[in-house]
């Protein structure tokens, strides 16, 4: 059995090809999170397995996005994408963290300090999109609507409700 070497240019593009389709598979997530958080029923309890595990699906697939970015050089070449990118992947794992504590549901973890800070790296992270956003339209590297979704993620900053604690 012959397994077929693909070179390193089909593979870059086959992979970032998979980073993109993680990105739009997992980006729902937050929309069917919202919505259900939303029901009267959760509403009282704020938080289930459920909603945190959507919660969870989005950041990674938002840090498919972000790599795909990266590795297509969205941001730019210079020093200031490269700090970008290490400052928005930790803080979209500590969101990432928030969203496993909350599936945990231990209570001490909950209460935690660390909880507050992965908590606040949600916010943040949406917040940090917008310049992130407009560090990809001012690359011009990306055409067409697609320049646009790194503003769209940040944008949607107000949609997303509390998480319980």
């Amino acid at each position: 059995m012959s397994t077929t070497v693909l070179p390193a240019t089909s593979r870059s593009i086959l992979s970032l090809r998979l980073l993109g389709l993680l990105g739009m598979l997992c980006a729902p997530g937050l929309l069917i999170e919202a919505s259900i958080r939303r029901l009267p029923s959760i509403a009282e309890n704020r938080s289930t397995t459920l909603t945190s595990l959507l919660g969870l699906i989005y950041i990674i697939g938002w840090i498919a996005g972000m790599l795909g970015f990266r590795r297509m050089r969205a941001t730019g070449d210079g020093l200031l994408a490269r700090i970008v990118f290490s400052i928005q992947i930790p803080g979209l794992s500590l969101a990432g963290c928030q969203q496993l504590m909350e599936l945990s549901g231990s209570r001490a973890l909950l209460e935690s300090p660390f909880f507050g800070i992965c908590d606040a790296a949600w916010p943040l992270s949406h917040l940090f999109m917008l310049f992130v956003g407009g560090m990809v339209l001012g690359s011009a590297r990306i055409h067409g609507a697609a320049r646009f979704a790194p503003l769209g993620c940040g944008l949607a900053l107000p949609f997303r409700p509390r998480s319980a604690h």
